[in-house]
């Protein structure tokens, strides 16, 4: 498990940034206009040689009544992905800062410092007062701990499903 939390450890700056995107691009949804769903909607529909005089179409009646409702329920469900992943992203860097500050020792101020502040190892050393190695060693202590969270944190989310 210790790969996935590398991976946050990573990830963390990005998950940042895309949970920051999201909800921008929640806070100015405008979704699509009516225009662009019945461009989506329309297609040149021919009947062979024969030529249409008179009348509509019932593809562009049929259009003209349903490109409302079309347009809302596009907006609807985008809407609704964007705010099911600002939550999914919301979930996870919560967990992730609670976990780092739940570290023993100096833990939590090191990896802070090293994750969420992005210190190099030399800067966490020299405020530290110790060597780049022990900033090393004090990372995987920390990289341990958390893969010690996250199995508990595990556990308890698969005991709440199947409970």
């Amino acid at each position: 498990m210790s790969e996935r939390i590398e991976k946050l450890l990573k990830d963390y700056p990005k998950m940042m940034r895309e949970r920051n995107c999201v909800a921008r691009e929640i806070a100015g949804f405008r979704g699509v206009t009516a225009e662009e769903v019945i461009e989506s909607m329309y297609t040149i529909q021919t009947d062979g040689e024969r030529v249409r005089t008179g009348g509509v179409s019932d593809k562009t009646a049929n259009i003209a009544m349903n490109y409302k409702n079309k347009m809302d329920h596009i907006n609807n469900e985008w809407l609704e992905h964007l705010e099911v992943k600002l939550m999914s992203l919301n979930n996870e860097i919560i967990f992730f800062e609670a976990a780092l500050a739940s570290l023993t020792g100096k833990l939590p101020a090191i990896m802070r410092d090293l994750v969420v502040e992005r210190m190099t190892w030399d800067e966490a050393a020299e405020k530290y007062f110790v060597s780049s190695r022990m900033i090393g060693k004090y990372r995987k202590k920390a990289t341990r701990e958390l893969d010690a969270l996250y199995e508990m944190h595990d556990a308890e989310a698969i005991t709440f499903m199947l409970g």
